[in-house]
């Protein structure tokens, strides 16, 4: 909820609540952010927009803004994909959903991800191949991610 920038959702708040009855294993998660915009970039990708290099190169340099800025913080977000990315109605790209995310250790530029993780949700066909091994992951696992975006 600290990390405020430009091509980042902000997250107002987060909680988990555990009904009744229910057990630990069944919490409901929910998070309150910011109003970015209908749309997607998997949307304007598979839609019948028009879009030119200069577009293209715009949505390019925001998300990488996103990205560094995520890693300047020891963020991973190890889900990097066109429909995690909301274009704004201002047509800013903004990276959403942090549900695989995985905050680095301070002083650590990898991580050991747990064996059950690396089955973790998320998109298979944009994963890195450390990811997909359970490997040590890095910022690299983004870079990867966003270069097949």
């Amino acid at each position: 909820a600290h990390l405020r920038h430009r091509n980042v959702v902000r997250v107002i708040a987060a909680t988990t609540c555990v009904p009744a009855d229910f057990g630990d294993e069944n919490s409901i998660g929910t998070i309150l952010m910011e109003f970015v915009g209908s749309r997607n970039l998997q949307q304007i990708i598979y839609g019948c927009e028009e879009l030119g290099e200069d577009r293209w190169l715009r949505y390019s340099t925001d998300i990488a803004h996103g990205l560094r800025f995520l890693h300047s913080h020891s963020v991973v977000h190890l889900d990097i994909k066109p429909a995690n990315v909301l274009v704004s109605n201002k047509d800013v790209c903004k990276i959403v959903d942090f549900g695989c995310s995985l905050k680095l250790d301070r002083g650590c530029e990898t991580s050991t991800i747990a064996p059950h993780l690396s089955h973790m949700g998320g998109t298979y066909t944009h994963r890195a191949p450390e990811l997909l091994k359970g490997e040590e992951v890095s910022p690299k696992a983004d870079i990867f991610s966003f270069g097949i975006t």
